[in-house]
This record gives structure tokens, sequence and C-alpha cells, in this order.
């Protein structure tokens, strides 16, 4: 079929697909959450980080834009560990929460049943 259109002087037309930055984001991470293996998964969120960190570096140096690799790092990593920080403060809030639900449902039961039970419907 390429042999034959080269033979006529014809090309095949050139078709492509406009996304926004949302749109491309959400396929983006579709993708990722369709990865089943969560090693393979953590990989490939790496990976595609640093691809889009060298396109970012070559756009600005393609554009003559001064761009501070080290800092844009470093403020990315900061970035990052107040995501991790936030993310550990509401799971630590949420443990205690279900612990105080656990605590009140062995003081209520605990002449009947010994022990700490926690009943997931409970904590809705």
């Amino acid at each position: 079929f390429v042999d034959d259109m080269a033979n006529d002087g014809q090309s095949a037309p050139a078709t492509s697909k406009s996304y926004t930055a949302e749109e491309f984001s959400k396929l983006e991470m579709k993708f990722i959450t369709s990865i089943q293996d969560p090693v393979e998964r953590s990989e490939i969120i790496f990976h595609m980080k640093k691809e889009w960190r060298d396109h970012f570096a070559q756009r600005c140096h393609y554009l003559r834009i001064d761009f501070d690799g080290r800092a844009w790092l470093s403020s990315v990593d900061e970035m990052d560990r107040r995501l991790t920080t936030e993310k550990n403060r509401i799971k630590a809030a949420k443990r205690r929460f279900l612990m105080s639900k656990a605590m009140e449902k062995d003081n209520s039961t605990s002449s009947r049943m010994p022990g700490v039970f926690v009943d997931v419907s409970d904590t809705s």
C-alpha cells in the first residue's frame, strides 16, 4: 500500500487529534491505572515523569528560556514531599477515627464480647 502511494505521488492524509492538558492528563491517568502490577505501575510512573521533565527542559532550551533544572527539580521534590505528608496526615486521621470507633464499640460490648471489632458500615 505504501509503495503504491509512493508511485502515485500521493501521501496518506495526516490525521492528528489535539488534546487539552486536562484531557491528556486524564488519558495518562487512565493508562496508568490500567496497569495491574503495582511494581510495573510505579516503574511506568517514574519513567513517564522523567520523560516529561526531559521534554520540558528541551522545550525551554529550544524556546531559549532560561531554565535552572536543579531549582526546578528541587521544587518538584518539595511539592512531592508536601503531597506525601498530606496523604500521610489523612491516613493517620482516618486511622485515629477507626480506632476511636473500635474503642467505642469495645466499651459498649465489653461485657458480652471481649476484643476490639470494627464494623466498616459504622464508619460511614
